[in-house]
């Protein structure tokens, strides 16, 4: 999932994180990468809403039905898009030869069918990242040992009322020399709402970097005034 935010304040709000915290930068990187991924799943819609699935559905019809003139077998017409395609080389791969036309469109149906029933459940993107970000929390005590584990069983439980697909992520935690933490959601739909989901996830662990601060500096100016 490759998505671009504009991240000055977000930035410059770690930055003054950073100081006033006595943990390592190593640590504190891996606390808010752990919350980041929390806050997106949560804020990231069932691929079963209505909406969404409808939306990852028209784009699998879109996405094999586009367009293409290549490949064919004499006496057969050109495949005429993407799904085509797929079955027929995959038919020609088995067993050296091609689907006849008519039985061609009845497949094609097929596939797409088939690729609808696997619509992936958008949260699921989430979790593995937050399984590696979870290994970091609990050797610094942010979580309890079990928190993702019971997370993602309540998590996938919701998935199969859906047809979930499989978990597709992963994580690279800040580590020595490294300042600096990778979430990857590799879903293949709904980007648009994963975005989403990921800018309010942004904007949440911000504000809540803000109120750290902001009781820090109070607790400095109270001992002050003392």
């Amino acid at each position: 999932m490759n998505v671009t935010f504009d991240t000055k304040d977000f930035d410059r709000t770690f930055r003054e994180y950073l100081k006033v915290n006595k943990r390592t930068s190593v640590e504190l990187i891996n606390k808010k990468a752990t919350q980041l991924a929390a806050v997106a799943m949560n804020k990231t819609p069932f691929a079963g809403n209505t909406r969404t699935r409808g939306q990852a559905e028209r784009h699998i019809y879109r996405e094999l039905k586009n367009p293409r003139n290549d490949g064919n077998d004499r006496g057969h017409k050109r495949w005429s898009n993407l799904g085509e395609a797929i079955i027929q080389q995959a038919k020609f791969k088995r067993e050296g030869k091609y689907y006849p036309d008519g039985q061609l469109q009845a497949e094609a149906a097929q596939l797409i069918n088939a690729r609808k029933r696997k619509i992936g459940f958008l949260r699921a993107g989430w979790l593995p990242a937050l399984r590696t970000l979870n290994r970091q929390a609990i050797k610094n005590r942010y979580v309890h040992a079990d928190y993702i584990d019971r997370l993602g069983q309540r998590e996938q439980r919701e998935a199969k009322k859906v047809s979930a697909g499989k978990d597709k992520g992963y994580a690279i935690p800040a580590y020595g020399l490294r300042m600096r933490a990778t979430i990857a959601n590799s879903v293949n739909v709904g980007l648009p709402q994963r975005a989403e989901a990921l800018r309010k996830a942004l904007e949440y662990v911000r504000r809540d970097m803000l109120q750290y601060i902001a009781k820090k500096h109070k607790q400095v100016l109270d001992k002050f005034q003392r």
